[in-house]
């Protein structure tokens, strides 16, 4: 879906569990293979599950890359009132549905 018009954008890598479509594998191992390759993105954007999340935050981070983490959270009101979506960011805690979801890897998952 919408691969045609990210391919216009920039290099992209089509990531399926099965190898169906493009690399067959997780993303993350991907994106190492094509940075050991010489390909070196400008910022990396991660969303999906939190294990992914973190391979995601190391890699880039090990390689001085600017990484943005999407974050997943059940979230109750969606307003920030109920503080179901809770996190530690930075330090300090943070409501996903109100501050978020996007955070700097660097202030996430310590």
């Amino acid at each position: 879906m919408l691969a045609e018009g990210f391919a216009k954008l920039g290099k992209l890598t089509l990531c399926t569990d099965d190898g169906s479509v493009g690399y067959h594998g997780y993303p993350v191992n991907a994106l190492a293979e094509d940075m050991e390759k010489g390909y070196r993105p400008d910022v990396i954007f991660c969303c999906g599950p939190e294990p992914l999340m973190k391979a995601v935050k190391r890699l880039g981070e090990a390689n001085n890359i600017t990484t943005y983490l999407s974050l997943e959270q059940r979230m109750g009101c969606g307003v920030g009132a109920c503080l179901t979506c809770t996190c530690k960011v930075g330090g300090s805690n943070k409501r996903v549905c109100k501050d978020g979801p996007v955070f700097l890897s660097t202030e996430v998952y310590e």
